[in-house]
């Protein structure tokens, strides 16, 4: 049947049913380049069985096999799109059950909902093409976009399994997914308050391709295996959201392209990521990422885990493998807050710079669990200033480091000023293009997060003249001083960064630290002859100077007093 602008080729009201005899209804538009048509509209609860192939000669905005407005339309006929940027069942309110087969060319849409729920049953198929197709995509409020064990669903390059830029809903995939190729995003969602639940094992043999790129609430229960290709990034958790990888679930992700001409060029894989540094076209933005399974990082310049900006949190409950050279277990920029609760370790032989953690511009890392690694110079925990070697990111070092190898280091504190090593600019990690068409337009793309990262250039070595730590004061847990210093010949100096938890856990004006509390630290001055100078810097006291010091007769720091007035930072020599 050939239809003209608006025109629909068949319309089924109050509950008709079309009988298709074994035959496949065919429908051409051949109207105005600005219009559509649609092949059978459906305005109640429906049952289509009728195949439907899409023949497209002119419409720029793309033609629809199956429309529907009201109640629940369970579609278990075949739709082929002949053509390219059609749309396979097209819902304005109406529940969809998929029970059939859906075959979209490139930037077609399998399933468009702008309200109602989505079921792929477990005889659903959803194949999809390149530049921009979409498997489901959803724009309704407090839906559920289910896919059923047994379905499912492939993707083409520079494509999307699932976008859902509603509210509050409910994104669930349990199908079967086919291996993706390049620039592919499994499920996209900018709703903040809505949930993702990831039950797919998902495989890439290409490049530069997402698994998870969300907002709101994401679990993760099942293996990506991004090792193939480059750039490729497991989980992103964008605009404040929580990703988590469930235990038992794996992430693996394989090599960086980087050292590019081009700096746009460069390509970061990254098991999970969160947040988002901003720039003059896009604001700044948080994400909260939470491992309790397995990340394998297998290839060059990768990175477990990543976080930028005040607010967003990285926390590994689990395990963070590095088996290749120039990798890093854990990254932390411009304020955010890391937490290792498990282990960061390198796995293999043979291998050169790898971090545990590198710490930056005002980040924060809190080691509570293991780092054991083996490698030439390696460095378990590395802090880092901003551009001009300020705000130094802060250690808190509970736990285990086990660093060995030639070259190796605990951890790597320049003084404040002093720029630990030299960016890589530029570096992005890489985002797909976004999902618009002639007719359904994706609202705040997915921005591309610009990633300073860690170049070899920062593990060569070079001469410490001065050394920070952190001392927490809260008497409840104790940090521990760095070790090996007395390989460091030229230190003459060492900064005690004396924490604020004794100003948070008490209203008193005046405060004293406990000599147990900075017992290790003597120890570790006197066993370290070649530091001259201490400094103790307060993170409670006043500026204009109320603290003090009063040590023994070799020269032990026996207590420390500051007058209390929280994230106030004051110097006592």
């Amino acid at each position: 049947m050939e239809i003209k602008d608006k025109g629909a080729g068949i319309y089924v009201a109050n509950g008709s049913v079309i009988n298709p005899n074994g035959h496949t209804f065919e429908i051409k538009y051949t109207g105005s380049a600005n219009e559509s048509g649609t092949g059978i509209l459906y305005d109640s609860t429906a049952t289509n069985t009728t195949d439907v192939d899409i023949v497209n000669t002119s419409s720029d905005k793309g033609i629809v096999g199956i429309y529907t407005t009201g109640g629940t339309l369970t579609n278990t006929g075949t739709i082929i799109d002949r053509s390219g940027k059609s749309y396979g069942i097209y819902s304005d309110g109406a529940n969809v059950i998929n029970s059939g087969t859906l075959t979209m060319g490139d930037k077609g849409k399998g399933v468009l909902s702008t309200g109602g729920d989505v079921t792929l049953t477990g005889t659903s198929v959803i194949t999809v093409g390149g530049n921009e197709a979409i498997g489901v995509y959803t724009r309704g409020t407090g839906n559920l976009i289910k896919a059923d064990t047994g379905s499912q669903m492939t993707i083409g390059n520079s494509s999307y399994g699932f976008i859902n830029e509603g509210t509050g809903n409910t994104v669930i995939s349990n199908a079967t997914v086919s291996n993706v190729g390049d620039n592919t995003v499994f499920v996209f969602s900018k709703d903040a308050a809505g949930t993702v639940v990831n039950n797919s094992q998902l495989t890439s043999t290409g490049s530069k391709n997402y698994g998870l790129y969300s907002a709101g609430t994401v679990i993760n229960n099942a293996n990506i295996n991004y090792g193939s290709g480059v750039g490729n990034v497991g989980i992103y958790s964008i605009n404040g959201g929580t990703a988590s990888n469930s235990g038992g679930a794996s992430i693996t992700v394989g090599a960086s392209s980087v050292g590019n001409p081009n700096p746009s060029d460069n390509y970061y894989a990254i098991g999970m990521a969160a947040g988002y540094y901003g720039d003059a076209s896009s604001p700044a933005y948080t994400g909260n990422i939470l491992n309790s399974g397995t990340i394998n990082v297998t290839g060059e310049n990768s990175i477990g885990m990543y976080g930028t900006e005040s607010g967003t949190t990285v926390t590994n409950n689990g395990v963070i493998n590095l088996s290749a050279s120039n990798t890093v277990g854990m990254y932390l920029d411009n304020g955010a807050y890391g937490i290792n609760n498990g282990i960061i370790q390198s796995s293999g032989s043979g291998l050169k710079r790898i971090v545990g953690v590198v710490v930056k511009n005002g980040s924060t890392i809190e080691n509570n669990g293991t780092i054991q690694i083996n490698a030439e110079e390696a460095v378990g925990l590395a802090a880092k200033g901003n551009a001009a070697g300020r705000n130094i990111g802060i250690i808190k070092n509970y736990g285990t480091l086990n660093i060995t190898g030639v070259g190796a280091r605990d951890k790597v504190i320049p003084s404040e000023g002093q720029a630990l090593g030299k960016d890589m600019g530029g570096v992005k990690i890489h985002a797909p293009v976004g999902a618009s068409t002639a007719t359904i337009s994706v609202n705040g793309t997915p921005v591309i997060p610009e990633l300073a990262t860690t170049s070899a250039e920062e593990y060569k070595e070079m001469e410490v003249s001065t050394i920070g730590m952190y001392i927490d004061t809260s008497n409840r847990r104790f940090t521990r001083p760095i070790t090996g210093l007395s390989e460091l010949s030229s230190l003459r100096k060492a900064d005690l960064i004396i924490g604020n938890e004794a100003a948070q856990n008490t209203t008193g004006k005046y405060i004293q630290v406990s000599p147990q509390i900075l017992a290790p630290y003597n120890q570790m001055i006197l066993t370290n002859p070649q530091i001259e100078k201490v400094e103790y810097l307060f993170r409670f006291i006043d500026l204009d100077g109320e603290c003090c010091t009063k040590s023994d007769r070799r020269n032990n720091t026996k207590c420390l007093y500051g007058k209390n007035s929280i994230y106030r930072m004051g110097r006592s020599r």
